[in-house]
């Protein structure tokens, strides 16, 4: 079967007159809907003033996003940062601008104060149930020179020298928040060595020294620029070897007299600087000595020093101590030139270590006055503890 075939020109004719039919039929169509269909009416509410147009607001910046919408956070970190981006609470929010700042954070507690451990033995440091001991090694050395008649009579100086090297034992003991007690017991050896021309003789002792025994009182804690009031009240047996022998160069570790003592000393603190100052009494009382009572006169002492702290463990302090001894009784009669005035300067550095529970005191002494010792020098070692089961010792 023969399939016939369009020519050319039929083929033109054909893709013209389809397009115009389509035209022709579609177009009455689509006007009728249109004039079918309901129409639509957009009503405006009405304006009050005149209308005006405000600009755009401006772009926003990636990085003026909150946070949270424009990362994306872990589990670990979304907790934490929304607590930054929280409200303040109502107690901020209720401080007016009078309002004193808070407080900032602390990391932990404070460390520990003790730059007023070189004040230990004359003031109120320890708490209930704590305890200190003190060890160490202390010399000393006086010389006098005593006019002396020799067997040709002429008059030449007699040299007195006296040595003492002593351990000074002593423990301290906290009662109440202000109140410390302490026990004094020195032991050691003494030598007083006579030198003259026509002699040279020595003498030594060993054994302990005067004992002493007492309280240290806080009477007023220091506050708002006012000092700390620490009152001394105390006793001094004459457990010592005394000098009161047959002959000028019997050693002694004692004073051979029943004493009685109160010092009233006031400290201030000013970081990094303490001073302190006071002043006291020494009672002393009569004894009979080769059938006759020997007044050996009483004491007012003074003392004036400051202290200061270069950091928490570590204190540099000098002191001026001082004291006047009234004349010497004998049977009632003052015994001429008995008086005396001594007056000493004492330097000290006191370093604390709280891990060993331990403080290292080295010091020196020097006499000012001839009626002082020469010198005086040595290191007292003191231990610290408490004696409450778990209870931290503060020295």
């Amino acid at each position: 079967m023969l399939r016939m075939r369009h020519p050319p020109a039929t083929r033109t004719a054909w893709l013209l007159v389809i397009p115009i039919l389509f035209c022709a039929v579609a177009r009455p169509l689509a006007a009728q809907s249109l004039r079918s269909a309901q129409p639509v009416i957009f009503r405006l509410p009405p304006v009050a003033g005149p209308l005006t147009f405000s600009p755009p607001p401006p772009p926003i910046a990636p990085w003026d996003l909150p946070l949270q919408s424009s990362v994306l956070l872990d589990s670990e970190w979304s907790p934490r940062l929304s607590q930054l981006t929280q409200p303040e609470s109502s107690d901020a929010a209720d401080r007016g601008p009078d309002a004193p700042p808070e407080a900032p954070p602390t990391l932990g507690p404070a460390p520990e104060d003790f730059s007023l451990q070189f004040l230990r033995e004359g003031t109120v440091l320890l708490s209930p149930g704590q305890w200190q001991f003190d060890l160490g090694l202390t010399y000393a050395v006086d010389d006098t020179l005593l006019p002396t008649v020799l067997s040709n009579n002429l008059l030449d100086n007699t040299r007195i020298r006296r040595r003492t090297l002593v351990v000074p034992f002593a423990v301290r003991f906290g009662i109440t928040p202000s109140i410390q007690a302490f026990v004094n017991a020195p032991v050691g050896w003494g030598q007083t060595e006579l030198a003259s021309p026509e002699f040279d003789t020595s003498r030594n002792v060993g054994g302990i020294g005067d004992v002493s025994a007492g309280v240290n009182v806080l009477v007023e804690p220091g506050s708002g620029g006012a000092p700390d009031i620490v009152l001394t009240l105390g006793m001094v047996a004459p457990s010592g070897n005394d000098a009161f022998g047959p002959s000028l160069n019997d050693a002694s570790l004692g004073s051979g007299f029943w004493s009685g003592l109160a010092d009233l000393r006031l400290i201030h603190s000013y970081d990094p600087v303490i001073v302190f100052y006071g002043a006291g009494y020494r009672l002393q009382f009569q004894r009979k000595v080769s059938g006759v009572w020997v007044d050996p006169g009483d004491e007012i002492t003074y003392q004036l020093g400051v202290g200061l702290a270069i950091n928490d463990r570590v204190t540099l302090s000098g002191a001026v101590l001082g004291s006047v001894i009234t004349e010497t009784e004998i049977d009632g009669r003052g015994l001429p030139g008995s008086l005396l005035e001594p007056v000493r300067v004492r330097l000290a550095l006191t370093s604390v270590t709280p891990a060993k529970k331990k403080i290292v005191e080295p010091f020196v002494i020097f006499g000012v006055t001839p009626d002082a010792t020469n010198v005086e020098l040595g290191v007292i070692v003191t231990r610290f503890g408490s004696s409450k089961a778990g209870g931290g010792a503060r020295p």
